[in-house]
């Protein structure tokens, strides 16, 4: 027999907008969930990309929705599992435009028509990501007399082939394109700063020496090629004149508002309100 716990649907809650709410604000409405505290807030402003909260209670993603509305921040209740789900990515090193549709190069250079007509969603920014770099080794600051201490060798040994090289946490920006198809049956993923010299080449003579401003340029082309694409907020700011670039906190944060807009999408399409 199946337990309580193990059949309660948990709900994530989602924004009506991309607006990002007021930390004081959900602070307040914080208060009133068990599962959250005032001091959960910062966080989850930082990445609030209209996914606000996953994996709720049923009673308490209710009464933080209610708590929400009383601060001026509307919501829904969504199922976790009914969530969007982003698909396998499959990488691309180069785009051309054809008259009626994108050319898109994969990593062996093969080329992949995809009608201007099913391309959704384009999602582009810089994404603050955490990679771990290797450090030179670390000398040992045991002194090699203590290596003749018999009751320490083996220890001694032990730290030696530990030393090694260490690795660090560093956190670094880096700028994606991602493209999604209709109904989110596929996904393209472009990091720019490592395919730039090819993926650029799409832009012709008014290449410049500039990323960002080439950035800017091809989402401008790809959004005149395919003009009912849904922009997020940092393609929809590269577009803008003058172009602006946008910085997501955090992977998350880019990929959950990437969801955000599958939802909507999807909920459009059913005539849903």
């Amino acid at each position: 027999m199946r337990t309580r716990a193990a059949t309660e649907v948990r709900y994530a809650v989602l924004q009506h907008t991309l607006e990002i709410p007021a930390v004081d604000r959900l602070r307040r409405a914080f208060e009133s969930v068990r599962s959250l505290t005032a001091a959960d807030a910062p966080g989850l402003a930082n990445d609030a990309y209209g996914v606000l909260v996953k994996n709720l209670s049923t009673a308490d993603a209710q009464v933080l929705k209610r708590a929400l509305e009383a601060e001026g921040i509307q919501t829904e209740l969504v199922p976790d599992r009914l969530l969007p789900q982003l698909p396998s990515t499959k990488f691309v090193r180069r785009l051309e435009f054809g008259p009626d549709a994108l050319l898109i190069h994969d990593p062996l250079g093969r080329r992949v028509p995809v009608e201007y007509r099913h391309l959704l969603i384009l999602a582009a920014g810089t994404v603050e990501t955490v990679e771990f770099r290797r450090s030179e080794p670390i000398a040992s600051s045991i002194p090699r007399l203590s290596r003749r201490i018999s009751g320490l060798r083996m220890q001694l040994e032990e730290f030696d082939r530990a030393r090694g090289t260490r690795q660090r946490e560093v956190r670094v920006r880096r700028r994606f394109i991602e493209l999604i198809l209709s109904r989110g049956v596929a996904r393209f993923t472009i990091e720019v700063e490592a395919n730039q010299q090819l993926l650029f080449q799409a832009l012709g003579d008014r290449r410049t020496s500039d990323l960002e401003l080439n950035l800017a340029l091809l989402v401008r082309q790809l959004s005149a090629a395919a003009p009912n694409l849904l922009l997020n907020r940092g393609a929809y700011l590269l577009r803008a004149d003058p172009p602006t670039s946008h910085t997501y906190p955090s992977r998350n944060a880019f990929y959950e508002e990437i969801t955000w807009m599958l939802w909507q999408a999807a909920k459009r399409d059913r005539g849903d309100r």
